[in-house]
């Protein structure tokens, strides 16, 4: 009767699958048990709407549309959902997961409710409750808003020692945990967070291995110390946390006003417990194909790879750099919702939030997929990542690349496979993006080809709002046809140097084949650098109809750039080695900008006619009156409307 029954049930999927568009129904009232066909019959777990997708799909070509309708309410994960090639679309046709009701969205979430709160110290009003063993999170979310990791008011008057740092004003012997307190401390445009290896009265001394890289680059060394994080001891003002490994207890100082165990009870505090929400795993040669994710919620992960022993988290494009005991190597800041090897994706009308790595990442092999009209929103890295970073012991791939090695072994090397093209990153609002690793970007792009960066609203960051090539070299191939157009990028909260609205690095196309950067508008700058930021080897760029509206407080900065104080590229050298040229920008052309009259152009410009390097036609304003600079404000940024398809 068993066998009979699946039988019976294998026909009538083969049915729908072969003349209509199948639906699958998850809800969080659902039963595991039930046949997904129907609201009354639907699952409980969207993993197992996956599973019965995967199981409709088998080796069949599709004819229609596999939908999978996720009914309003939470759904909590347990484990990352991990997608392969078995479980997309073919034919042309994709298996869709969306909202069942487009006005009532539901939650996709990695985050654990903590309750059982007991008062700790009623002097400083400090609660604490048990959670479970393993779980750790550097995040911690208070009613939907995220709580302050313990962090001292100033940085102590640290000073750097020979393997450390010493304070002038505090001893550390009594303090606690000491293995997880953190130094935070910013340069240029790095951020370190370096966990300290051990105390001895008022040192705090650090990992070797790491000490010895920092010293390494005279730029970075001496790092002004901006504060000390995650120790029991700094949890002084409200709403700070602090969690001991050790003993699996977290500790919480709520508002003045939360004096009772039913109130502080009564907090929605969450902790997340999942690195990633979504994980999408193709290879070179099976490619994750045709899914579509509509109108879902995801929020609350963490990520816990800065706080290993030994480990610093050096932050710069959405890359981090761990130094351990015995080895030095790059590690890309991962998504909580990734792709890799992915093709005809869509992420659409979806909303990110909460995050503790980089919100959402499209890596090498990922092609023809559409990122639109999503919110992205309280992330820790970079809100949007899409690039080619994993191939980095490849010396035809490597950012630092040999001209000679490159000449000789890597021109014409087909990298096609790796390659992300094709990419659209289209009407997304990206808002409160690196609130932790401050070197990150709001949307950022590397290694790319025919990239359309379009319609974004990029606000709220610390140090770019687009960032867009890697490499440093003028000629690496990989970039052609990219754009970024029709975006509005606002500076107001950005502290860190070397940075800009916009910024890029490296090759973006080539001479029949020019990147565009045009039709954005960038306000209130605030970075001494350029808002549209030519960094080494910026090349292949048309630069037209922007609008630059600097800060009033911003100081005009010295005149040592080679092109003016709107668009800005360094590093041109005049002279004619292999190196000096590697890092020379190229065949750039800036025309048809306008710029807010307190910029001051310059006259002696630094560059050689070989650079090939124009610069016309750009125009000051005082206020907002001419018709097409008002027409580029207008029509930037997130459109409501917007269709994505």
């Amino acid at each position: 009767m068993k066998h009979r029954t699946k039988f019976i049930l294998f026909l009538l999927f083969s049915f729908i699958l072969s003349y209509s568009q199948v639906n699958i129904y998850v809800s969080p009232n659902g039963l595991d048990t039930n046949n997904g066909l129907s609201v009354e019959t639907a699952v409980k777990n969207i993993k197992k709407g996956k599973e019965i997708a995967r199981g409709l799909i088998g080796n069949t070509a599709m004819t229609n549309d596999i939908v999978v309708n996720i009914l309003p309410g939470e759904y909590v994960l347990n484990e990352t959902l991990v997608f392969d090639s078995n479980d997309g679309g073919n034919n042309g046709y994709y298996i869709i997961y969306k909202a069942f009701d487009s006005s009532n969205k539901p939650t996709i979430t990695g985050g654990q409710k903590i309750t059982g709160w007991l008062l700790h110290d009623p002097l400083k009003n400090i609660w604490k409750a048990t959670i479970n063993s393993g779980l750790f999170s550097r995040q911690l979310y208070v009613n939907g808003v995220k709580a302050f990791r313990a962090r001292s008011e100033d940085n102590f008057n640290l000073f750097e020692t020979t393997n450390g740092y010493f304070s002038t004003c505090n001893d550390f012997s009594t303090w606690e945990n000491v293995k997880d307190l953190e130094i935070v401390s910013c340069i240029n445009w790095k951020t370190h967070r370096i966990p300290v290896e051990s105390v001895c009265k008022n040192r705090l001394v650090i990992n070797s291995a790491f000490w010895e890289f920092i010293h390494l680059e005279k730029p970075f060394k001496s790092a002004p110390v901006r504060w000390l994080e995650n120790s029991y001891n700094l949890i002084d003002k409200e709403n700070e946390w602090f969690i001991d490994k050790a003993n699996h207890v977290v500790y919480y100082k709520p508002s003045n006003a939360i004096t009772t165990q039913n109130a502080i009870n009564g907090l929605n505090i969450i902790i997340p417990k999942l690195e990633k929400l979504i994980d999408c795993r193709g290879t070179n040669e099976a490619n994750v194909r045709n899914i579509k994710f509509i109108d879902l919620n995801f929020c609350y992960t963490t990520w816990n790879k800065p706080s290993e022993l030994n480990t610093s988290t050096n932050t710069n494009y959405g890359f981090s750099t761990n130094y351990g005991a015995d080895d030095t190597y790059p590690v890309q800041i991962p998504g909580a919702i990734a792709f890799i090897y992915s093709k005809n994706i869509y992420f659409i009308k979806n909303s990110i939030s909460h995050i503790g790595s980089t919100g959402l990442s499209f890596l090498v092999g990922s092609s023809n997929n559409v990122i639109c009209n999503n919110r992205v929103e309280d992330i820790s890295g970079s809100g949007i990542y899409l690039g080619d970073y994993l191939n980095w012991p490849d010396p035809c791939k490597n950012p630092d690349l040999d001209p000679a090695y490159y000449a000789a072994n890597c021109i014409g090397v087909n990298h096609n496979s790796d390659l992300l093209e094709n990419n659209q990153i289209t009407n997304n609002l990206v808002s409160n993006v690196a609130n932790e690793y401050y070197s990150c970007s709001g949307i950022n792009v590397s290694f790319a080809r025919q990239t359309i960066v379009n319609q974004n609203t990029v606000t709220n960051f610390p140090y770019t709002g687009i960032s867009f090539g890697w490499g440093s070299n003028r000629y690496i191939d990989h970039g052609i046809n990219n754009k970024i157009i029709n975006n509005k990028v606002d500076c107001y909260a950005q502290f860190m140097g070397d940075g800009g609205g916009i910024y890029t690095l490296s090759n973006l196309g080539n001479s029949t084949n020019r990147a565009e950067i045009s039709h954005n508008y960038i306000l209130n700058q605030t970075s001494y650098l350029g808002a549209i930021y030519l960094d080494q080897a910026s090349s292949n760029i048309d630069i037209h109809d922007n609008v630059i509206d600097i800060q009033p407080s911003v100081i005009i900065p010295e005149t040592k750039q080679c092109i003016d104080n709107i668009v800005r590229a360094i590093n041109c050298p005049t002279s004619t080695s292999a190196l000096a040229i590697i890092y020379r920008s190229y065949n750039v052309s800036i025309y048809n900008n306008y710029y807010n009259n307190r910029y001051s152009l310059l006259s002696n410009v630094n560059y050689d006619s070989a650079m090939n390097i124009n610069y016309n036609n750009n125009y000051g304003f005082v206020g907002f009156l001419n018709h097409s600079q008002n027409s580029i404000i207008m029509n930037s940024g997130q459109q409501s409307n917007f269709n994505c398809n």
